[in-house]
């Protein structure tokens, strides 16, 4: 399965269940690489993560400024960016589906920069310039169907920033129910206290 992008550490998903799975040849080797991205990519854990990577990914996943649209694995610091979750737009175009159509590594770095600058409407120009050359005769409104505009800043801006979080529910039958057991209680012990006059006491008695 393709990983999911924006939301999901893109290295976790790529060795479970996605297309480098195959190439861990032991349950051992996964889980090694999947409990290193769920405790945050450590650096003190990167030694034993990298052997399972040497062996298994780097002879295509290696740092090489002329195949960019691969994710390097050969070093720490960018093995430990697919182990968290980034926008869309960046996952896309490192190691992702849309990285081979970057012809330049200057364009991809431009790009980059943008997105890690906040993907500001400002500077979108550029940013704009070069998916425009690149990527716009898919991404645009006649274009592919289903896939994401990126020839106006603000769809370009959302794959580019990492989403919100979704709001939790608020529950109101539950704040009703906790709210009603609480009044209930303090009512009950109203009742039970010395200085409020019970029924009996203000009965007057028969002489």
């Amino acid at each position: 399965m393709p990983p999911d992008y924006g939301r999901a550490p893109r290295l976790a998903a790529v060795v479970d269940g996605g297309k480098m799975e195959e190439f861990l040849q032991t349950v051992g080797e996964k889980e090694v690489v999947l409990r290193w991205v769920a405790d945050g990519a450590p650096e003190k854990g990167w030694p034993e993560v990298s052997a399972v990577l040497e062996r298994r990914c780097v002879s295509c996943h290696y740092t090489d400024e002329a195949a960019f649209e691969i994710l390097p694995l050969d070093a720490y610091r960018p093995a430990a960016r697919a182990a968290k979750v980034e926008p869309v737009l960046r996952e896309k175009i490192t190691g992702g589906t849309m990285g081979e159509y970057l012809e330049s590594p200057k364009a991809q770095r431009a790009l980059l920069a943008w997105i890690d600058a906040g993907a500001r409407e400002t500077t979108w120009p550029e940013a704009q310039e070069i998916l425009s050359e690149h990527c716009v005769h898919c991404h645009n409104p006649e274009g592919v169907e289903g896939i994401p505009r990126l020839d106006v800043h603000r769809p370009a801006a959302r794959l580019a920033t990492m989403p919100e979080p979704e709001p939790r529910p608020f529950l109101l039958p539950t704040v009703v129910l906790v709210a009603s057991s609480l009044g209930l209680a303090v009512y009950g012990r109203l009742r039970t206290s010395p200085g409020m006059a019970t029924e009996s006491s203000r009965t007057p008695r028969n002489s």
